[in-house]
């Protein structure tokens, strides 16, 4: 009865873990959790081939005929930022394994830029870069088989981005490991400037495209249990939110964007 007696006690005042001469309790994963999280976006920025025609300024005509779908290969960029914002999730536990569904938000600040330069000779001669709309137009002594470039300039930023995700993990103590997947969303903002030159004139045309992108994210982590409800998360997410399409009566530009993020978190068990 002594021993009995001392056991409960020594259970009573060192807690569940503490107890001398018992087993500790298995960590408990079950339940609603939140937190921060920080970290770095990677993203990248793709371009696919590019048809330009040349175009005159308002007023003007071009006085040659255009090459027929001159192509700018097709290219991409890499732009990292920070990324930071809050996770809120839920989650059981059988056994080893746990299942649970997870939401978060993060501000990036991250922006990128894609450039294509091509150059031609007008192949004729009567080249004569921009003419008048209406009236004779002969072409001035010297201005015949003007070079003639377009360049284009794409700008993307990406200000959000949020997902919705299940999360499966399995559990080594006081550490889980875990894969995850589902949907990503995010507002993207891109901006083409198309520059034709003939010549020494040139016109830029400007096209602008702000819209939500729906696509999805993938990617695996672990966690800690610190205490018996703080937890420290190291993640690695790679997202991929389809493609933005911009026309002008110069381009149309199909660019794709998706990344990656490297975070961590601190989460509260509640």
């Amino acid at each position: 009865m002594r021993h009995v007696l001392a056991a409960v006690l020594g259970f009573t005042f060192a807690g569940p873990v503490g107890a001398q001469g018992l087993a500790p309790l298995p960590i408990d994963w079950n339940g609603f959790y939140g937190g921060v999280i920080g970290g770095g976006a990677i993203a990248r920025i793709g371009r696919d081939d590019l048809f330009v025609s040349p175009v005159a300024p308002p007023g003007q005509r071009l006085g040659f005929a255009p090459p027929v779908n001159p192509a700018i290969a097709a290219g991409s960029t890499v732009a990292n930022g920070p990324a930071l914002g809050g996770v809120f999730g839920f989650q059981r536990q059988y056994s080893a394994v746990v299942f649970g569904l997870e939401a978060d938000l993060m501000w990036l600040g991250v922006k990128g830029r894609a450039s294509a330069t091509r150059n031609y000779n007008a192949a004729s001669t009567t080249t004569c870069g921009y003419l008048p709309i209406v009236g004779p137009a002969p072409c001035p002594t010297g201005a015949t088989n003007l070079a003639v470039s377009e360049r284009q300039d794409l700008a993307v930023s990406q200000s959000f981005l949020s997902t919705a995700r299940a999360r499966l993990g399995t559990t080594f103590g006081s550490t889980m490991l875990y894969v995850t997947g589902g949907l990503a969303l995010s507002a993207v903002s891109a901006r083409l400037d198309s520059t034709t030159t003939i010549g020494a004139q040139s016109t830029t045309r400007v096209t602008t495209n702000l819209t939500p992108r729906v696509g999805y994210a993938v990617g695996l982590g672990a966690e800690h249990m610190l205490t018996g409800n703080i937890a420290l998360r190291a993640e690695w997410l790679s997202y991929s939110l389809g493609a933005v399409n911009l026309t002008n009566p110069a381009v149309t530009l199909r660019s794709t964007v998706g990344g990656h993020l490297l975070r961590t978190g601190l989460l509260l068990r509640m």
